[in-house]
């Protein structure tokens, strides 16, 4: 398992989270993702590296969209894999975390 040691948003304004997307990284998700929306109008969350999913960690992006809406701030998803994918269908929430697809 390869944990998001290394949470940072890169020159582009990209966050990127690799490894688990779950309850045993949330503490550490929660942090960094909530510093990440504080440094600047707009981010992206790459999710194709994320290779295990739970519903806390759809919890951590539903929290995430909920702040950014209440700061005024715009925050979009790109490139979830296959284990976002999964849950999202399954849990019927792609409405409320909507990930941009590479076409």
């Amino acid at each position: 398992m390869q944990k998001n040691d290394e949470l940072s948003v890169d020159a582009d304004g990209v966050f990127k989270i690799q490894g688990d997307l779950s309850i045993r990284e949330s503490g550490a998700l929660i942090a960094a993702l909530a510093g990440a929306l504080d440094s600047g109008p707009s981010l992206t969350v790459d999710l194709s590296e994320v290779t295990a999913c739970d519903t806390a960690g759809l919890q951590i992006l539903i929290a995430a969209v909920k702040q950014a809406a209440t700061d005024g701030k715009s925050l979009h998803f790109k490139q979830a894999s296959s284990a976002v994918r999964h849950h999202l269908e399954l849990l019927g929430l792609g409405r409320h975390i909507p990930v941009d697809h590479p076409r």
